[in-house]
């Protein structure tokens, strides 16, 4: 054989086997755990410090932080979590205007509770979790679904569209942050669809139906409130017993929107998808859009809840003004914005996913020395979407 032919065959195939050149790249595994222990971390990108301890990650107090070299799109990510002093988990972190974090932090009264993912949906606060015991935490992405679960507790849910593929990081608190049992499961991606109020926004093909121009006509009142309609505002009065007013016909899917005034401190409330055949209006057969601040981020179900499927963020309305809330409802899926800005979303349960009407709580009195309280309506209109 030639030998120059020989030295050349040589050279190419040490060329195709260095890294540069080299084509071949190991798949993505999917649907199934990869633990992230040390020799898995040890890739990632450190600030600050970071050790083992047997099977046990410590982050330092400070700003401590390790970060993913690589991107992860679709996943299921679980670790334990113990963290006496806060701390948080980073996902899909892309650059400053394009990431999530999950806040931890056990203080009940907190705006952003353990679970919560900063700026997209707020955590409900389970009871007993102490902050210096040992914490299961789940984070899953899907397309724009961002589920959090902390102790097998679904804990927080949204649809977001900000970021759909990045690094993953964690990062300490006051104090150290130790983690444990880390895995990652990788999904593959699959093309999302528009948000449920973009494309309820973009529908031009139905008509909005609108109520309250000249009269309550459609609408039956229950109980002792007073409503009264003056140049298309809708004003609601009661005592310490609650009353609505509830429309006749029923709404399944739809995109519902009304301005609204209250004080601070009054209670009143937009029910939804209420049974057809019950009296009163109650939680068991209704989702509560809640107009309610009480006591601050303390306030379990604030303005812009579902209360019992998901909180809001405090502080959203302005009570000297008229504030806007928005629902957008599709079988399970509902969705609340007050102000423009996102207040909660839910997947809620089957007992809700039915058609119902619509109930408007008269303002009710919370405080005797406060008074009756009163509440507001005008622009009140809704689209169905069925």
């Amino acid at each position: 054989m030639n030998f120059t032919y020989l030295i050349m065959a040589a050279v190419l195939f040490m060329a195709a086997c260095t890294p540069e050149n080299n084509q071949t790249e190991t798949p993505p595994v999917y649907d199934s755990w990869l633990p992230l222990g040390p020799e898995e971390l040890a890739g990632w990108e450190e600030n600050g410090s970071s050790s083992w301890n047997e099977e046990i990650l410590e982050l330092p107090a400070g700003n401590n932080w390790l970060s993913s070299s690589g991107t992860y799109n679709d996943f299921q990510w679980e670790m334990e979590v113990n963290a006496p002093a806060g701390g948080a988990i980073g996902f899909r972190l892309a650059d400053d205007n394009s990431h999530y974090w999950v806040n931890l932090d056990f203080d009940s009264a907190s705006m952003h509770p353990s679970g919560t993912i900063l700026e997209v949906a707020r955590a409900k606060v389970l009871q007993n979790h102490q902050p210096d015991q040992w914490h299961k935490l789940r984070v899953e992405a899907k397309g724009t679904q961002l589920r959090v679960f902390l102790n097998d507790t679904l804990v927080s849910a949204a649809h977001d569209k900000r970021s759909l593929s990045g690094s993953i990081a964690l990062k300490a608190g006051s104090e150290t942050m130790r983690v444990r049992n880390q895995k990652i499961m990788l999904w593959q991606q699959k093309e999302h669809t528009p948000l449920l109020e973009d494309r309820f926004r973009a529908d031009s093909t139905r008509q909005w139906q609108t109520f309250f121009e000249e009269s309550l006509e459609g609408w039956d009142p229950t109980g002792d409130a007073q409503w009264d309609l003056q140049d298309g505002v809708l004003h609601g009065i009661c005592g310490e017993q609650s009353s609505w007013l509830v429309s006749q016909a029923s709404y399944h899917n739809f995109y519902f929107s009304t301005q609204f005034k209250i004080i601070k401190e009054d209670n009143s409330g937009i029910f939804i998808r209420k049974h057809p055949d019950t009296v009163g209006v109650s939680l068991q057969d209704a989702i509560e859009c809640n107009i309610y601040d009480h006591n601050g981020p303390e306030h379990a179900y604030g303005t812009g809840s579902m209360v019992f499927q998901a909180r809001s963020w405090y502080g959203m309305i302005d009570y000297d003004d008229w504030n806007t809330m928005e629902i957008f409802a599709e079988d399970d899926h509902v969705v609340v914005y007050v102000n423009g800005v996102k207040a909660s979303e839910a997947q809620v349960e089957k007992a809700f996913n039915k058609p119902g009407q619509i109930a408007l709580q008269a303002g009710t009195r919370v405080f005797t020395d406060n008074g009756p309280s009163d509440i507001y309506f005008k622009d009140l209109k809704i689209k169905s979407m069925d």
